[in-house]
């Protein structure tokens, strides 16, 4: 039981945001598509992360803030957390996937435990110029014996 309420610890380290969205901030920037080959969106990020829900008897996600960096090469955008989050096993802070409809798109998925439970993170990033981004994020953990945790957050990124 210790290993288990340790890896739910993990994975609410692992939340994946998006944009702070609070009642107070319902107006949005308008997005611009995504086209790597005339905007240069690779590089380093600051980025802060928002907890907004919970599904589950879960503990609650974890606000952070810190740096990612953003890379792409041909159709595949790898994101990677930096700094501010912390990643067990490490590869809970890569993030790989494409541009989609003008949004990057990007998800992992691993075992994070001995006990062979699975989390799946998924994020969807906006942007309204090429130094200002926002995003959602979900993240969800899966126990072998059926228990499940599913979090969703707003991720902003500046530069």
């Amino acid at each position: 039981m210790k290993r288990f309420m340790i890896c739910i610890l993990m994975v609410c380290a692992l939340v994946i945001p998006a944009a702070i969205a609070t009642a107070q901030d319902s107006i949005e920037p308008t997005p611009i598509p995504v086209d790597p080959s005339k905007v240069d969106f690779t590089g380093v990020w600051t980025y802060t992360v928002t907890p907004m829900s919970i599904v589950g008897m879960c503990p609650p996600g974890v606000p952070g803030s810190g740096e990612l960096s953003i890379a792409v090469a041909g159709d595949v955008v790898t994101l990677t957390f930096l700094s501010g989050r912390t990643c067990a096993p490490p590869s809970m802070c890569i993030f790989t996937g494409r541009v989609e409809e003008g949004q990057i798109m990007v998800s992992n998925t691993d075992i994070v435990d001995d006990e062979g439970g699975e989390a799946t993170n998924a994020m969807a990033l906006f942007f309204s110029s090429d130094s200002n981004g926002w995003g959602r994020g979900s993240s969800r953990y899966l126990h072998p014996s059926g228990f499940e945790c599913v979090w969703e957050d707003n991720i902003t990124i500046s530069r």
